[in-house]
């Protein structure tokens, strides 16, 4: 496994921060001195910091003993590596020097603006869009995970004896957890020496006798303000349904006919809206479940759980044109991704794509676990991840023609927006897949 490679925005942060001060350290980002944006990136910049140097001092109280009378952490820098400088001239040169280091890094700086003592720091993007889309293509399943390392997990289910969709929740939480302790590096295992937790809605002080549990809250009636103890799983999903096909004015199944295309797509996406629901909250807060079988404001909706897998079926219907085209005579096959001239993407969103959402997914899968001390699982950040992309993909889809004339001067960038595509299917569909979910190819 190859994850220890993979682009990383925080070790952008950190190489920023051993540079400038010129010891080795790890920086846990600290908005009051450094800020990873991912909103107004052509303004703000992908990476911020401050250049008081009090400010710093105080992060850095260890690291940062300087004698001289330097008045930022950019003439601190230059001092300590001995650059000469004017004052007129320290920030610049301070930037052309950041600058020649980061070339050395995986994450290669472009250029820095200094205003109202705040310094903006632009990477080079037309590099990033190559090497990180090609990385994503070439690892395909395995983009994310992180790399192997010793230990083990295994987790077991204390079923509850009252609530049906308790237990369906148990069951998708314990689910969820191997697969994130999985990408993390980690093996699960029942051997004598896994780590072992016991995934219950009981709190520590009512089990005493199982050390290490992963607690879920509850499925909760609205109505009654306890447990969830009428409603089996099997009608919640029949529910579903009736909902889903009102909602997307499809036909409902009849789940005596699984092997009809439509109706098999369908049931699959209303036994997502549940899983998404059910994962949407963290796992330690109950559920609620209103009269009308809705849940609680802080959930994803029917709507915006189906929008993630109508997404997923657009992208596919996208590729599925560009090959009919192709056969056609219209389109010339897609090129190597060496080829291709990742330059050409200059949209906003196409930036915005690719820094906070692919560039950012090996990290997203590592902040959703907490694996030392006491054991926490975040599936409601993968959720909200996928919302948030497909949230941005779709304003992009709209605004952006991907699939255009054949025409010599109009294909380059359709091969380049083709890529990242591609690297937007693969990220959906491995973060789906964390979650035991696989995306629709049509809807």
């Amino acid at each position: 496994m190859e994850g220890s490679s993979d682009f990383r925005i925080k070790e952008l942060v950190n190489s920023i921060c051993r540079l400038l001060l010129g010891v080795e350290t790890k920086f846990n980002e600290d908005p009051s001195i450094l800020k990873i944006n991912n909103e107004n990136l052509s303004e703000y910049g992908d990476v911020c910091f401050l250049t008081n140097l009090v400010t710093w001092k105080k992060v850095f109280r260890n690291s940062l003993k300087s004698t001289t009378s330097c008045r930022n952490i950019l003439e601190h820098y230059l001092i300590k590596n001995e650059i000469k400088f004017e004052d007129c001239n320290a920030a610049e040169k301070a930037f052309q020097n950041i600058i020649k280091a980061s070339r050395n890094w995986s994450l290669k700086i472009e250029k820095c603006q200094l205003g109202n003592e705040r310094v903006s720091v632009f990477l080079n993007r037309t590099q990033t869009f190559t090497d990180v889309l090609a990385r994503i293509v070439v690892r395909d399943h395995s983009y994310g995970q992180l790399e192997s390392k010793s230990g083990s997990f295994f987790f077991h289910i204390i079923k509850d004896l009252d609530s049906d969709l308790t237990n369906l929740r148990l069951r998708l939480i314990k689910g969820v957890a191997e697969n994130i302790v999985k990408a993390n590096g980690y093996q699960v295992s029942e051997s004598s020496n896994s780590d072992k937790y016991y995934a219950t809605t009981k709190s520590k002080r009512d089990l005493t006798k199982y050390p290490k549990i992963l607690l879920c809250g509850v499925a909760k009636n609205s109505v009654t303000g306890t447990k969830e103890t009428a409603l089996t799983e099997a009608e919640y999903l029949n529910r579903r349904l009736v909902e889903l096909a009102d909602t997307t004015e499809h036909k409902l199944p009849d789940l005596a006919e699984p092997k009809h295309e439509q109706n098999s797509v369908l049931l699959q996406i209303a036994e997502a809206v549940i899983v998404l629901q059910f994962l949407a909250v963290k796992p330690s807060r109950t559920i609620t479940i209103s009269s009308d079988l809705g849940l609680d404001e802080s959930t994803i909706n029917v709507k915006g759980s189906s929008f993630i897998f109508y997404n997923t079926a657009r992208i596919s219907a996208i590729f599925q044109k560009f090959d009919e085209q192709h056969l056609k005579g219209d389109y010339p096959s897609l090129p190597s991704i060496e080829e291709v001239d990742f330059s050409l993407l200059t949209e906003a969103e196409e930036w915005e794509l690719m820094y906070i959402f692919l560039l950012g997914y090996p990290e997203m899968v590592k902040t959703c676990a907490r694996l030392t001390g006491d054991l926490e699982i975040c599936p409601h950040y993968i959720c909200s991840f996928l919302s948030r992309l497909v949230s941005k993909f779709s304003a992009y889809y709209r605004r952006v023609r991907i699939l255009t004339e054949g025409r010599d001067h109009l294909l380059p960038t359709m091969m380049a927006r083709l890529y990242l595509l591609k690297a937007i299917q693969i990220v959906t569909r491995n973060a789906l897949r964390l979650l035991n979910l696989d995306p629709v190819s049509r809807m």
